[in-house]
């Protein structure tokens, strides 16, 4: 069979993927299309899962001919990602070098930094690879590959062959993947559990019979029964464990879970021995308990990770799913975003986000671009002003120019900063994994030469021994030292009010000595409010005639009105974007806006002089003006107000010796106004997201770590690179996602607090690293002289582990 011919689907007896014979009996089968296709080798099969699982489908509808033989001899072959129809979504031209390509890739399998570390190093050695970089919290790879020089599929064989699972990103693909991960992780956490209760009650009758008397018949058998529930704990809960220290012994990095590997393994391989011998101790109880509760730490922290990760959806997410196209006489016809391409023109009602950047070519509205500038009054465009797809279209039509569409809009650049500083994050439990790979190795070194003495010396006891020595001397206690301490310190914090959402946080406040606020939304409330009202006439009818009107717009200035009961109605109502409204009442008409709008329609310029010279020297604020033809009425001082704990919460920082900022992408003389209030000596305004962004790199270059605190979509960039990150709960979705910790209760006094117990579960941290390490540096000898049996190790490593929960147990605590 030619592999040119036209093909859409395979023909009965042919490979589904490459059109190859299947052969007889085969086993390979996908239900593709709720048909169940068939394949000649493990090769295609997973090929065309792996197309399928990451939401590609389409190309077995549109292929034109036949996929090359997938190579089932060396995994797979990956060759369709070297296509650029199946590189679109993920891969991109990359933003400084023009010869390079910039793919994202999601990758399964990751359980530690250990993970990281190989899979960088083993990319970063390829040739044609520029930067290879994972992020561990989203489990994503950003790669810069020289497309000329290697080909994406190789990446993908690489990642392959090193025991991980590599697919393209996309959002239905990676749900697939976290679906997939999370049903893995249950059923190996369920059968852990089982398993733990199974021999848990056989374990009390042995331990029961040890001390009333038990005959050999009834030992044996409670212990038999024990070694098979322990082994398919072993053999499928812990699989995760032995896989994962193998990949850290062949990428010479040891991971925690090189102890965890070798405590399960040998004292399960010892209780089989001791089973099997009718001698010794059975450990098969203690293996049980210590798989399910490593699997269930492991398990809730997926799970965060998984909400972290279906919160950003990319692009797509924060775009709309059509445009209405403008054809050349004018009419407009509703299609899909994915059909719109740059030299079209579109129509934007009212009400509807922007799709792509462009130009306005004809009409004039008010245009909310908080998203981007961070600030809450939309601002007034009118033709030939450029716009941001993403953006909000508040009152009249716009058409435009569409000049950037997808992966080119604003909206897609904020999105690959934030990649960029994701990647940027300090590592995580670096202490942790320092200490715990010195020490591997060093109680590897004791065990085995402990083992060898007593081999000379009594050869009945070495096993014995030198298991003693390992499992007095297992890990537990040290890799329980720093997640069960900011475990209680997330509790409690979360008590009052403040969530954490990654697990560097509390570790990184230490070291911090700069802290950095937005403005608008962060230090203020980011709404408008009504401060003052002058009105030569009487404020009420003022704030009557102005709530009337207001009523009919969608402005955010309006909010600053909709608390007044008005008793008139408002009629032929019309809005001038960038200007104001006017609309008549008891057949008089009025206008409310800025002063020009206001000026140029009424006739009482003394009044109206009057009032502009008592604004003069606020320069802070927002006027808004209200007047009838002949009658000047008032104007109305508005303004966003500083938080009430704002002032309290600056002073409370700077007197833990951190230096505060102010860094906004307001142009207005507000910023420095509350700098000045809150005694603040820096204070920056007019920065957009990459300006910012950049200020945070050059200070973190200088040596600085920095607390960031924002709330809008401009300071996700931000957000992401600053050492932590702290978001306000109003703030935006992509902004409370992607920082470190959420204040639920927007009180910025929690900022000095979340430092104290930042403080106080560092000092609760090294205690316990000071026991575990102390204890095994106490016992590992008196072990090693035959001094402890196994099963009095077995209780000093649980003794010793309960101290160090205990310890951090006093962080839930709560301070008032």
């Amino acid at each position: 069979m030619s592999h040119t011919t036209t093909a859409t689907t395979a023909g009965h007896g042919d490979c589904f993927h490459c059109g190859l014979p299947v052969p007889k009996n085969s086993r390979f089968k996908l239900p593709i299309d709720e048909q169940i296709q068939r394949f000649c080798c493990p090769g295609c099969q997973a090929v065309a899962a792996t197309i399928i699982d990451n939401g590609l489908g389409d190309y077995y509808q549109h292929r034109d001919s036949y996929a090359e033989v997938a190579n089932s001899g060396e995994g797979n072959s990956y060759t369709l990602f070297d296509q650029p129809e199946f590189q679109q979504g993920f891969v991109v031209p990359h933003v400084d070098q023009s010869a390079l390509l910039s793919a994202r890739i999601s990758i399964g399998g990751i359980s530690c930094a250990a993970c990281v570390w190989l899979i960088e190093q083993q990319l970063n050695s390829l040739q044609g690879v520029n930067k290879a970089i994972v992020n561990l919290s989203q489990h994503r790879l950003i790669i810069d590959f020289n497309p000329d020089t290697i080909a994406l599929s190789v990446i993908f064989q690489k990642i392959a062959a090193i025991g991980y699972h590599p697919a393209p990103f996309s959002d239905d693909g990676e749900e697939q993947m976290l679906k997939q991960e999370n049903n893995t992780a249950l059923r190996r956490l369920g059968i852990a559990g089982i398993g733990m209760m199974q021999v848990g009650m056989y374990a009390i009758a042995l331990h029961a019979g040890s001390l009333q008397g038990i005959s050999l018949e009834q030992r044996d058998f409670l212990r038999l029964v024990s070694a098979i529930v322990a082994t398919v704990v072993v053999f499928i809960a812990a699989k995760p464990f032995f896989t994962n220290a193998w990949r850290s012994i062949k990428g010479r990095h040891l991971s925690m879970d090189v102890p965890v590997a070798l405590a399960i393994g040998l004292a399960y391989v010892a209780s089989c021995w001791a089973t099997y011998q009718g001698t010794g101790e059975v450990y098969f109880d203690s293996v049980s308990m210590f798989t399910f509760f490593l699997l269930l730490g492991r398990y809730l922290e997926m799970r965060a990770r998984h909400f972290n990760r279906r919160s950003v959806k990319g692009v797509q997410s924060s775009m709309p799913g059509f445009a209405w196209l403008v054809d050349d006489q004018g009419e407009s016809q509703q299609i899909a975003i994915a059909q719109l391409e740059v030299g079209q023109t579109i129509l934007v009602k009212p009400g509807e986000q922007i799709p792509a950047d462009g130009i306005i070519t004809q009409g004039a509205s008010a245009v909310d671009e908080s998203a981007f500038s961070g600030e809450y009054l939309p601002i007034d465009k009118t033709a030939g002003d450029r716009v941001i797809a993403g953006s909000m279209n508040t009152d009249n039509n716009l058409t435009i120019a569409v000049e950037a569409i997808g992966d080119a809009s604003q909206l897609a650049t904020i999105n690959r900063l934030l990649d960029q500083a994701q990647q940027q994050k300090p590592a995580i439990g670096k202490l942790a994994d320092k200490l715990s790979s010195m020490f591997v190795l060093q109680v590897l070194i004791i065990s085995a030469a402990v083992y060898l003495f007593w081999l000379s010396y009594s050869p009945d006891d070495a096993l014995w021994v030198a298991l003693s020595v390992l499992v007095v001397s297992c890990p537990c206690a040290l890799s329980l030292a720093t997640p069960t301490s900011i475990t209680a310190a997330t509790a409690s914090l979360r008590e009052r009010g403040v969530l954490i959402s990654r697990s560097h946080v509390l570790e990184s406040l230490n070291n911090s000595d700069l802290v950095i606020f937005d403005k608008t939304g962060t230090l203020t409330s980011g709404r408008l409010e009504r401060i003052t009202t002058y009105a030569p006439q009487g404020e009420q009818q003022a704030l009557a005639i102005a709530a009337a009107i207001e009523f009919h717009s969608n402005h955010p200035i309006a909010f600053a009105f909709q608390d007044i009961a008005f008793t008139c109605k408002a009629s032929d109502v019309i809005i001038t974007p960038a200007k104001g409204l006017q609309a008549t009442i008891e057949n008089t008409v009025y206008r409310i806006g800025t002063v020009d709008f206001v000026e140029q329609f009424c006739l009482d310029k003394h009044a109206l002089e009057q009032a502009i010279e008592q604004q003069q020297d606020d320069t802070d604020s927002q006027f808004i003006f209200l007047a009838s033809e002949q009658q000047f009425m008032g104007v109305f001082t508005l303004n966003d107000y500083l938080r009430p704990e704002a002032i309290d919460a600056v002073s409370q920082l700077q007197s833990l010796g951190k230096e505060v900022i102010i860094l906004s992408g307001d142009p207005s003389n507000a910023v420095h106004s509350i700098a000045q209030q809150l005694s603040i000596k820096l204070a920056i305004g007019a920065a957009n997201p990459a300006d910012k962004l950049a200020y945070i790199e050059q200070q973190q270059t200088a040596g600085r770590h920095v607390i960031m605190v924002g709330d809008g979509i401009n300071d996700v960039p931000v957000l992401a690179a600053a050492d932590v990150s702290i978001a306000m709960t109003q703030a935006a979705d992509l902004a409370r996602t992607n920082a470190d910790c959420m204040l639920l209760n927007n009180r910025l006094d929690m900022v000095p607090a979340l430092l104290d117990t930042a403080a106080e579960t560092k000092r609760i941290i090294r205690q316990n690293f000071a026991w575990s390490l102390g204890y095994n540096v106490l016992t590992v000898p008196i072990a090693a002289a035959g001094l402890i049996p196994p099963y009095i190790a077995a209780i000093g490593m649980s003794l010793s582990s309960l101290i160090v929960v205990c310890n951090a147990l006093r962080l839930l605590k709560t301070k008032r």
